[in-house]
């Protein structure tokens, strides 16, 4: 008998405890409708590469994306340097989770300012076709070269074919596309203005491109450091363009050194 009373009261003490935890879904917050969500995004009617950011919605906290960036203030203002049609998003966190709303924005034409060095015009034409520039020689680099004979033809060079292709672009991106008889490889680069390497040989700024993506000689043997993709320009006119890589990028090359030059003219 006393054994059925003690085992009636745990199920007692079991039963009062159930009754007293919470009800998961009835204190759960609702979830947050993305039709209340309220933001604003404009662009400045002189200069539509300038985008404004608002975030109009009660105690929600937001995180844009606009393509090029993220932002979690309440107001922002960004530059879309590129021309064309861009999704801006916008994400409200509020105590039920969050929602996601977006909106198009047109820009009309690539930032005049961001693109204003002409260096960009040479390589890309400022524009979403870009130029194509076809590898026509090379050579292998010496101490403090800075003379552009004695080229030749790509055979002794592991990955090269004379004829190759490389394209730079402005669709919406830094694109950069490289055909290896013909074939197509897609990537992207950084166009980097103001270069300063820490020796006498090149002390004066210059430009560079780092190519994230594959580029003549980036299977050679003495490039195997991350630096293997950076080219130093030493000459860009509207229709050359010769590059140096190497051995002046990688910690354990001798210094004032280019491994390779490659001369490029354009064809379109």
């Amino acid at each position: 008998m006393k054994l059925i009373i003690n085992y009636l009261i745990i199920i007692g003490c079991f039963a009062s405890v159930i009754s007293c935890m919470p009800d998961p879904a009835s204190d759960l917050k609702p979830i947050l409708d993305p039709s209340k969500l309220k933001y604003s995004v404009t662009q400045d009617p002189n200069y539509d590469n300038k985008v404004f950011l608002e975030s109009l919605s009660p105690q929600v906290a937001p995180l844009w994306n606009y393509v090029f960036g993220t932002s979690i203030k309440l107001k922002d203002t960004v530059i879309i340097p590129f021309k064309g049609d861009f999704y801006i998003k916008y994400r409200g966190f509020g105590q039920g989770g969050s929602s996601i709303d977006s909106t198009v924005v047109t820009i009309s034409q690539f930032d005049p300012t961001f693109f204003a060095d002409p260096v960009w015009q040479k390589l890309t034409n400022n524009s979403a076709d870009g130029y194509t520039w076809k590898l026509v020689a090379v050579k292998a680099g010496d101490s403090k070269s800075t003379t552009y004979n004695d080229w030749g033809d790509a055979g002794w060079l592991s990955g090269v074919n004379m004829g190759d292709s490389v394209r730079f672009d402005l669709d919406k991106a830094f694109n950069y596309t490289r055909y290896t008889s013909g074939v197509p490889t897609k990537s992207s680069f950084i166009l980097n203005l103001n270069e300063v390497l820490p020796s006498a040989y090149l002390n004066t700024p210059g430009k560079a491109l780092t190519i994230n993506g594959k580029m003549p000689a980036d299977d050679a043997g003495e490039m195997t450091t991350s630096n293997k993709n950076r080219f130093r320009i030493f000459k860009l006119s509207n229709d050359t363009l010769i590059l140096g890589q190497g051995g002046y990028y990688t910690s354990t090359a001798p210094t004032n050194t280019f491994t390779y030059w490659f001369w490029y003219i354009r064809t379109h």
